[in-house]
């Protein structure tokens, strides 16, 4: 919904929770930063412990470019929800886009933590891709594009991202079991496709 959509929704005159969340929302997404940095942090002042209202900043602070700043609030978010998988996830994709090395180690053991709390999540092996490839792992760089792949049901670029991981984990059994347990499960599901669409 636009701003002025917004408005008619939650007018000015509205002071719940809601209506000023609201507001604000949409005074990011028309890239109004300062209202809707005035407007998270009010909130925040009034629910210290709300770990959403610290992930929005985040989000709201990344989106603007401002990745120390949105690392902060992503890394208070996650010090109020430990468990929440999608927090920790948005916290270590800040940590990653700074490009600094103690910063990307750092990005790649929360991954690995929402990993364990949810592997269903797929910008968490999204992430995880990206993190491994800047630091040169590319066997488990593609081993987590294909299980992200897997999430989507693309198992077709399951197998092609497996076939490149298996190039570099020759000596990783982890990584080796992995990828077999993926080529596994997508000619599984490949058959079961091919018999689904045959005429007979």
């Amino acid at each position: 919904e636009n701003y002025e959509t917004t408005l008619g929704l939650y007018p000015l005159r509205d002071t719940s929770v809601a209506a000023r969340y609201a507001r604000t929302i949409a005074e990011f997404k028309r890239s109004k930063l300062a209202p809707a940095l005035t407007g998270i942090n009010n909130l925040i002042r009034e629910y210290l412990k709300d770990a959403y209202f610290y992930d929005t900043k985040g989000q709201i602070l990344f989106e603007n470019g401002k990745l120390e700043d949105a690392a902060l609030a992503y890394a208070k978010a996650s010090s109020l929800a430990p468990d929440s998988a999608l927090i920790t996830t948005d916290y270590a994709k800040t940590l990653i886009a700074q490009n600094k090395p103690a910063e990307l180690r750092h990005a790649i053991s929360l991954l690995e933590l929402a990993r364990e709390r949810d592997d269903s999540y797929a910008m968490t092996w999204r992430q995880l891709a990206i993190a491994y490839g800047k630091q040169g792992k590319l066997g488990a760089s593609y081993a987590a594009l294909a299980e992200e792949a897997a999430l989507n049901g693309d198992y077709k670029t399951v197998l092609q991202h497996v076939a490149r991981a298996r190039r570099d984990a020759t000596s990783d059994n982890a990584l080796i079991l992995q990828l077999d347990d993926l080529t596994h499960e997508a000619t599984t599901q490949l058959e079961k496709k091919k018999e689904a669409d045959s005429p007979f």
